[in-house]
């Protein structure tokens, strides 16, 4: 740890490291030859992807890390998190790197004040109007429904599921009654408009019904039983989830032609087709 270490940059002479526990001495091509001669790299640059220039700032993030030093990394970790958000969990690594509480608080400070900046920056090129927003992310007007598909997203992707998790979701479904005509079997709207049924109503009521009555079946088995193994079970939670995530598209696509309906249906006709993509 108080070593000074090499961090070689080109040749056989280096750059001091310090605080570093990890040597660089005569490394040079085999650290530059893992990256550059990587098939992903270079799949990555042939199809001139956009995240050769995130990973060019995450490298020149890790090259100063490694270096020790701090407002570099500080730069360029805010520049990165202004492209991908998720490198925002690097802070992290600078508190280990950089232990004592003033580097701790310039280290946030810095990503904070930097990250505006580079937003603040964003919405001047753009004439001072994020519209382009509301236009793309604005399409969920019912805050209802929209808490209701966010309870069924937790329920689906959470770490560890359990049966239970749905059951708050599926009790708010009945309060959308105006969505009721979208949802059911039912042909025609009140403006005489023609609506066709979703396509995965029955599929998914008699799917959910199904699972719920095999999980303990397959659990029984597994368990208490051993006819069956891990497999069993596992397949049936698997089929369960999809389920849900075609209730979701159902509801999403109530909601779609509910809007469509309102709005324009004067252009909707019985050959109108409705693609939810």
């Amino acid at each position: 740890m108080g070593k000074e270490l090499r961090l070689l940059a080109s040749g056989g002479k280096s750059v001091e490291v310090q605080g570093c526990p990890y040597s660089f001495v005569n490394q040079n091509i085999l650290y530059v030859s893992s990256y550059l001669l990587n098939p992903i790299t270079i799949a990555s640059t042939a199809i001139l992807s956009f995240t050769l220039v995130n990973n060019l700032i995450v490298a020149s993030f890790v090259f100063f890390f490694f270096r020790g030093n701090l407002y570099p990394c500080i730069s360029l970790l805010a520049v990165s998190a202004h492209l991908s958000l998720y490198t925002v969990i690097g802070v992290a690594s600078l508190f280990l790197r950089f232990p004592s509480n003033l580097q701790r608080f310039i280290s946030i400070l810095g990503l904070l004040v930097g990250f505006l900046t580079l937003v603040t920056g964003n919405w001047l090129l753009n004439g001072m109007d994020w519209s382009f927003i509301s236009d793309t992310y604005g399409f969920m007007k019912d805050s209802h429904l929209h808490l209701t598909v966010t309870l069924l997203l937790v329920a689906v992707f959470s770490s560890y599921p359990t049966l239970n998790d749905s059951s708050i979701y599926l009790s708010l479904l009945p309060i959308f009654d105006q969505y009721k005509k979208y949802v059911l079997f039912i042909l025609f709207s009140t403006n005489n408009v023609v609506i066709l049924d979703p396509r995965f109503t029955l599929v998914i009521g008699g799917t959910i019904v199904t699972c719920v009555i095999l999980m303990p079946i397959m659990w029984h088995m597994w368990i208490v039983a051993g006819s069956g193994n891990a497999n069993f079970y596992f397949a049936v939670t698997l089929i369960y989830n999809v389920s849900q995530i075609y209730l979701m598209m159902d509801l999403m696509f109530a909601y779609f032609r509910k809007e469509a309906d309102d709005i324009c249906a004067n252009l909707v006709t019985p050959k109108t087709n409705f693609i939810l993509y």
